[in-house]
């Protein structure tokens, strides 16, 4: 396997931009690079987008004010933004030792992210950061084996607008409760597809915290707190945070099955007193029946 790296430093983003050419896959991938050490987060962009796409910087300069990333360039072809993946988990783990940091995308770079999960080497838990992961097909039916696929140890941070065409939150909620991997959800009020708020300033600061929120995820995450909701304040001129809340419906399902078990020990009691009641009956009239006797 041969290897071929350059370094440059672009203006744009103020981080590393690293190109990879591998022998299975001779085009050398344009990659930018955050930071010295091994990337906390492979992350790649849509279908029709590049690694320069204001979504992606804001989304990148967040991020990387708390972890490592690296986000590398790839074309409209789904397979082939697969191998992406795997041309730098090499590059990353030379060696073939498992990556132990997420892999993630927006749009179809988020579905490729979970398809390069099957092949590659990857340390557990795996882990992924999926922005506007697009759940509804153009032509109808949804996107979701392959979130049904992933394995009970993985763990999955969805990030999507609630103006999301491709992605209806409540069509999530009932696919993130037939998944077998946890997950968690950041929802973006006025966001689209392109995760694109208004007024447009308001774009680039939702973007930057959506990347923090992400990176504070990678390094902890609560599994009783799964749902973050962020907002523009226009009268405040800044974004909003809830912070990490407990999901409605997991909370509403929980209290359930606390009824259920209340329920049955309620029953269990009721039984206990009534064989008591009966036996105490039955003593009574064993002792009338001796009286009587003597």
């Amino acid at each position: 396997m041969s290897q071929t790296v350059q370094l440059t430093t672009p203006s744009v983003t103020s981080v590393k931009s690293t190109s990879v050419s591998i022998a299975r896959n001779p085009k050398a991938l344009k990659c930018l690079r955050s930071g010295n050490t091994n990337a906390s987060l492979i992350f790649t962009h849509g279908s029709g987008g590049t690694i320069f796409d204001s979504a992606m910087v804001n989304f990148t300069a967040g991020f990387t004010a708390v972890l490592s990333m690296l986000a590398f360039q790839g074309n409209v072809n789904l397979a082939s933004r697969v191998k992406g993946f795997q041309t730098v988990i090499a590059h990353e783990k030379p060696d073939g030792s498992a990556f132990d940091g997420a892999l993630g995308g927006r749009s179809m770079g988020a579905r490729a992210a979970v398809m390069a999960a099957k092949e590659a080497t990857l340390a557990k838990p795996i882990r992924f950061v999926l922005v506007s992961y697009p759940l509804q097909a153009p032509k109808g039916g949804l996107r979701d084996q392959i979130l049904f696929d992933l394995p009970a140890y993985a763990e999955v941070l969805f990030i999507i607008g609630s103006k999301d065409k491709m992605c209806n939150l409540g069509l999530l909620e009932e696919v993130r409760r037939k998944m077998r991997a946890r997950s968690w959800l950041v929802v973006v009020r006025g966001a689209d597809h392109g995760m694109i708020v208004t007024p447009k300033k308001a774009t680039a600061a939702t973007g930057e915290v959506m990347g923090r929120i992400a990176a504070e995820w990678l390094k902890a995450r609560d599994e009783s707190r799964t749902i973050f909701e962020i907002e523009f304040d226009e009268q405040k001129g800044e974004v909003e945070c809830r912070g990490w809340q407990q999901d409605p419906s997991v909370s509403a399902a929980a209290e359930g099955t606390l009824a259920k078990g209340r329920a049955k020990e309620e029953q269990a009691n009721k039984v206990k007193a009534g064989t008591s009641t009966k036996r105490g009956r039955s003593t009574r009239s064993s002792k009338r029946k001796r009286e009587v006797a003597e």
